[in-house]
């Protein structure tokens, strides 16, 4: 998984280089599907 993030991250940072565009913010939201609060009906 980490791997084919890391390939998207970098044809995004290409892109962005040749089309001179400036900051770019990638995060990793561990633990983030485990906290949200779905309410009584869910899809576990």
């Amino acid at each position: 998984m980490r791997d084919g993030i890391n390939k998207a991250a970098r044809i995004v940072i290409n892109h962005c280089l040749k089309n001179q565009l400036g900051t770019i913010v990638f995060g990793w939201n561990k633990g983030q599907k485990n906290e949200i609060e779905l309410g009584k009906k869910s899809n576990s």
